[in-house]
């Protein structure tokens, strides 16, 4: 089914990536400012290719009609807001993303690969979505074995998705350069005011309504029961899209989450589990990661705020 960009509004901003960097925590403070209307579903995977393995409610063969009706009227708002990790890494979003939205900005928030690799895996395992048995070095092993992308399930993606570059040349080409932003998710939590304010400035914002305390929402905790919490995780996520174009039902979702969220976390969440890497496996990764890693340092111009993959001597990032 085509959708027509004709009735598109020119001013939103896509929060496109990646995943396990911080883009709920970017979602919520942004959704904040005034001039900005937020998607009722942060995450609505609208422009994610078909077979990309996400469930969602709201696909691109829906029509623009469906997507537009996540985004609630506000007054004086005019940046429509939403985030989906996974289009950095889904082959025709850029494409659809171009088409459809012709004055769309796309930005990225990226993450230290091995540390993202290793809060993936922490991340599935809390959620049952990896045996319990599974040690990390065999996580790894798993999805070094057969061709990329050889098991299709979301967890097993992880370790290629780390190499952003490849994914982030997709964008540059479809949307080109100025509509497409980069930051870093170290330099968001440790001085987020100038990662802020340049975001901002690129979605065309007041940055002054952002300047504010950020704080990361959505931390990973180990779980008592990996089974209960994925249950709890998809039965959240079907309500959450099944009331998410009916504004009344989905704040009257919402208000009943926010009362039994914590609850929960009390009952079923644990001590997180702490993963440590044995040095021939960090070697390793890092050796994997640095023709990308390097690659990235010199499509931006500067050097990530990474230790290793080979960065001694690039260009350290500046916010001057």
């Amino acid at each position: 089914m085509s959708v027509s960009a004709t009735s598109a509004p020119q001013a939103y901003l896509i929060l496109g990536g990646t995943t396990k960097a911080a883009t709920s925590a970017l979602f919520a403070h942004l959704a904040t400012h005034p001039r900005v209307s937020p998607a009722r579903l942060k995450e609505p995977r609208f422009f994610l290719d078909p077979e990309y393995p996400l469930e969602t409610a709201f696909p691109f063969a829906r029509g623009l009609a469906a997507y537009e009706s996540l985004f609630p009227p506000r007054s004086g708002a005019h940046v429509r807001l939403e985030a989906t990790p996974d289009y950095l890494h889904s082959s025709g979003s850029a494409a659809r993303i171009a088409a459809t939205l012709p004055g769309a900005r796309v930005a990225f928030a990226l993450r230290d690969p091995i540390a993202r690799l290793v809060s993936w895996y922490r991340f599935a395992r809390a959620g049952g979505r990896l045996p319990s048995a599974l040690g990390f070095a065999e996580y790894v092993s798993a999805q070094q074995a057969g061709p990329p992308g050889a098991r299709r399930e979301q967890p097993f993606l992880a370790l290629a998705q780390g190499r952003y570059v490849e994914d982030l040349e997709r964008y540059r080409v479809a949307l080109g350069a100025e509509r497409v932003h980069v930051l870093f998710q170290e330099e968001l939590v440790s001085d987020p005011a100038p990662v802020l304010r340049d975001l901002a400035e690129f979605a065309g914002l007041d940055p002054a309504p952002l300047a504010r305390p950020f704080a990361l929402e959505n931390p990973t905790r180990a779980q008592r029961s990996p089974a209960l919490h994925r249950g709890y995780v998809r039965l959240g996520f079907r309500l959450r899209n099944a009331f998410a174009a009916h504004p009344r039902l989905f704040a009257a979702l919402r208000r009943a989450h926010g009362l039994v969220k914590p609850a929960y976390a009390l009952a079923n969440a644990r001590a997180p589990e702490e993963i440590v890497l044995a040095p021939e496996l960090r070697a390793e990764l890092e050796r994997f990661y640095a023709p990308s890693v390097l690659r990235l340092a010199e499509w931006l111009g500067r050097r990530p705020p990474w230790e290793g993959y080979g960065l001694e001597g690039t260009r350290r990032p500046s916010h001057a």
